[in-house]
């Protein structure tokens, strides 16, 4: 992976993504610039609306390849191994009785115990391929099994080949509320693209929290 610098003012594909994508949230265009989000405009995307956007700052674009189907293979060896533990953890070695409710108490032991595999996946693909794994967020350990469009489109990628990523983080200024209660808020915005073999995702924005306001299982419905 390697890090370029890219001027503020520089209005290159990633940026020009980025501003058609705020005019779209900010309804100073037609809702176009919403298919900007990678897997394609949602229905909360559609609802959630921000005023008075600038961009204030730029971190330096990432550049990654590697290999495809190895990477794929450790996200999925961490996608099984974060269900493995999810589900040690709901399950119950000890049914209650008939018409009964059973709580079960896990203390911190157990879940670090629990994880303890799934951290190694996680470091594994992180150390190995960084943006990859960000954009796939192994990083979020204990956060529950979730279809994510990152994940969608993947599942439409030829099994193999290198494959080409750049990420750009963009810092976005924004007034959001209503009436007297609007609040400027600054958070980051992601631009990405993947390139494997012949297949080209084209510049998307990353679907966050950020860029809708809403949880990631609600942006991908």
């Amino acid at each position: 992976m390697k890090a370029v610098e890219v001027d503020l003012a520089t209005r290159d594909p990633a940026r020009v993504v980025t501003e058609r994508f705020l005019q779209a949230l900010s309804r100073k265009s037609n809702e176009e610039g919403l298919a900007m989000l990678l897997g394609g405009a949602t229905l909360v995307s559609r609802l959630y609306r921000i005023d008075d956007w600038k961009i204030v700052g730029r971190e330096k674009k990432k550049i990654e390849t590697g290999d495809f189907p190895s990477a794929r293979s450790q996200l999925a060896a961490f996608d099984r191994e974060r269900r493995r533990a999810h589900g040690e953890l709901i399950a119950d070695p000890e049914p209650p009785p008939k018409d009964e409710v059973a709580a079960r108490h896990v203390t911190t032991a157990d879940a670090a115990w629990t994880f303890e595999l799934v951290r190694a996946r996680s470091k594994v693909l992180m150390e190995s391929n960084p943006v990859f794994a960000f954009l796939a967020g192994v990083d979020q350990i204990e956060e529950g099994y979730l279809v994510d469009p990152f994940r969608r489109f993947l599942a439409k990628v030829p099994p193999a080949g290198k494959y080409a990523l750049e990420l750009d983080q963009f810092w976005i200024e924004s007034m959001e509320g209503h009436h007297q209660e609007k609040l400027k808020r600054v958070w980051p915005l992601w631009v990405l693209r993947l390139r494997v073999g012949r297949l080209d995702s084209g510049m998307k924005v990353l679907p966050t929290t950020e860029t809708t306001g809403s949880s990631s299982a609600e942006i991908c419905r």
